[in-house]
């Protein structure tokens, strides 16, 4: 039985290369390890916290590398169309897939984040209050020379800038 896709690899020979397949191989192993490492330093760095927001990056970054290069080498090279379709869907399926994982996992981290933010923020409220109520209970003349309690204000955000 005769497979298409096998039959069209053999339409220009001219375009494989001949031996020395087994140091392209190991040279090119690593590639894909190293962009799935930098797709999430760019996502963590661009702040995107979310699945949806991965992946709009995720189908950005197909837009703007591998897709105009497929189709550029497409132009130049005798390549079959089910190779050119082939590569730039296979780019796109493997962006999307680490657009996902990294979107889940980034999304998982923030989100336990703000749990233990939140928890701290709480307890030092717990904490300011308790000061405020023993400063209250004290008499006018022991609280001379102590902070008054207008010049605290509970929950007070501090906005620097970061995210």
């Amino acid at each position: 039985m005769d497979f298409p896709l096998a039959r069209s690899a053999t339409g220009y020979p001219e375009i494989w290369r001949q031996g020395a397949e087994r140091r392209a191989i190991a040279l090119t192993s690593p590639l894909p390890f190293l962009r799935c490492g930098v797709f999430a330093y760019v996502t963590a760095r661009l702040g995107l916290h979310s699945v949806s927001g991965a992946v709009k990056l995720a189908v950005a970054v197909w837009l703007i590398g591998p897709l105009p290069l497929i189709l550029t080498d497409a132009a130049f090279m005798k390549l079959h169309r089910v190779f050119v379709v082939s590569y730039a869907l296979g780019w796109l399926i493997k962006l999307t897939i680490v657009a996902v994982a990294v979107g889940w996992f980034l999304r998982r981290r923030r989100q336990e984040n703000l749990s233990c933010s939140l928890a701290r923020s709480d307890f030092n409220h717990g904490l300011l209050r308790g000061v405020i109520a023993r400063l209250r209970s004290r008499s006018t003349s022991e609280r001379k020379g102590v902070f008054s309690t207008a010049s605290i204000r509970p929950r007070q955000q501090i906005n620097i800038g970061l995210h």
